[in-house]
């Protein structure tokens, strides 16, 4: 009997090498492959009752000898790892919190100074409305130097003193009306990202991270590879070498794509903690909503 030894291999996917948001799409695509292999055998199956052609659907992939808990605990970690994602925005969020901060910081430096400066005016009856306003004032000059959540009740209380109604003539006098509410709006953005974040930050604690859960996912992954390599050596058909085929050009269509974008960004494609706008902030395949993340556009390294 001729030996057959030209029998079909899973291309070896890199995992390490792709960013997060790569990561994300491809392993979503990948349990898309054995959902579609599930539904196959399911559907095959329609001499059978509908509830028993469910439960032989929900049996993982046994053409690949895939069990349906390896499924699961892969959509687990992806779901995880997508929630995690969309919670850990930390680095977006902290910079906008500093442009906030810069903004309240120049409009308090100019109300004050200009309140400073009224209360030097030639004209007595203006001299006076400054010399009030700027006795009130005083008291919050460096606000900006203060520690940032510090600042944000400061500045309320700024506001409060310059909206007395016995300064309401200083405010039309010197303009001051329309910059003190531009400051009320922009420190109170400010209180309400740094308190989502604050929250944010507190949740993402109780989650694994996303170091953990990659691994964790990289090593089912691989299994899934294995079992579909075994699977069709040993006991192939049709079937097999068909969800085979289709996983190679998936995988070869990734690392094309991964390499054709280069990084003109210097990322580093060990730090796939750090989140980015562009990874995918969807459902894992199977959820409620039934979304599934669309392909990134991010710029990664180069293979």
């Amino acid at each position: 009997m001729a030996l057959n030894l030209d029998y079909a291999r899973v291309n070896a996917m890199y995992l390490g090498r792709f960013t997060l948001s790569e990561f994300i799409y491809l392993a979503t695509q990948i349990i898309k492959f054995l959902e579609k292999m599930q539904e196959q055998q399911g559907g095959g199956e329609s001499d059978l009752p509908e509830v028993q052609s469910a439960q032989r659907s929900a049996d993982g992939v046994p053409a690949l000898y895939i069990s349906q808990e390896l499924i699961d605990a892969m959509k687990a970690d992806l779901q995880e790892m997508i929630e995690l994602n969309k919670q850990t925005r930390s680095s977006v969020e902290t910079k906008r919190l500093l442009e906030l901060d810069r903004q309240r910081d120049r409009l308090a430096a100019y109300i004050l100074g200009v309140t400073a400066r009224a209360s030097e005016l030639p004209d007595d009856e203006d001299r006076k409305l400054g010399e009030e306003l700027y006795n009130e004032l005083k008291v919050y000059e460096g606000i900006g130097k203060l520690p940032q959540d510090d600042e944000t009740v400061t500045v309320r209380g700024m506001l409060n003193d310059i909206r007395k109604e016995k300064f309401a003539a200083a405010l039309t006098a010197f303009g001051i009306e329309k910059y003190a509410n531009q400051l009320e709006e922009v420190n109170e953005q400010y209180a309400e990202l740094a308190s989502q974040r604050s929250d944010n930050t507190k949740e993402t604690k109780k989650k694994a991270n996303n170091a953990e859960l990659r691994v964790r996912l990289s090593k089912m992954l691989e299994a899934v590879a294995d079992y579909a390599f075994a699977a069709n050596l040993l006991h192939g058909t049709e079937e097999t070498a068909a969800f085979i085929e289709d996983l190679n050009l998936f995988i070869e269509e990734r690392k094309q794509k991964h390499n054709l974008r280069g990084s003109n960004d210097e990322e580093d494609e060990d730090n796939d903690d750090a989140p980015t706008d562009e990874t995918p902030g969807t459902e894992t395949p199977g959820n409620p909503d039934g979304e599934t993340p669309e392909e990134p556009d991010d710029r990664p390294v180069v293979e």
